[in-house]
């Protein structure tokens, strides 16, 4: 299990930052950085950041791809390698994904590690499962 002992400003989902009670930018905690940081890759593509345009997990190119068995598991195997190479242990990461319509898909990612917090005390973290759902997909559900 890897340790993670990064900090960044607290932001949404979205990305916009959020302030603390003094109305200066909000510091997360160390599995909520881990956790943005994920959801950043997550949802950008090659070039989409231009400070570093190799950051995202390039998911956008499967928009028009089948919805098939092959497709989830390239999207499975792509979502896992992203996070490993950049953020994670790969012990540390579980991917799974499942088609949920038509034109639709499920990523469900399990988060977990250890994280320290401002004292360097080891925080207690339940593992985090965040989804996605992903409406670009084109085609038939196939049996997963």
């Amino acid at each position: 299990m890897g340790l993670y002992i990064f900090f960044d400003a607290a932001a949404t989902v979205s990305g916009d930052l959020q302030l603390n009670t003094k109305g200066d930018i909000g510091l997360a905690s160390t599995s909520e950085t881990q956790y943005q940081a994920a959801n950043f890759w997550l949802r950008t593509d090659h070039g989409g950041y231009a400070a570093a345009t190799e950051v995202g997990a390039n998911l956008g190119e499967y928009i028009g791809s089948r919805n098939s068995e092959e497709t989830l598991n390239d999207i499975k195997e792509q979502v896992f390698d992203t996070l490993v190479k950049n953020l994670f242990y790969p012990e540390d990461i579980r991917v799974e994904t499942a088609p949920i319509d038509l034109d639709e898909i499920l990523i469900a990612i399990e988060i977990a590690g250890e994280y320290l917090d401002e004292d360097a005390e080891l925080l207690d973290i339940t593992p985090r499962i965040v989804a996605y759902t992903f409406p670009y997909i084109e085609g038939e559900i196939s049996a997963v």
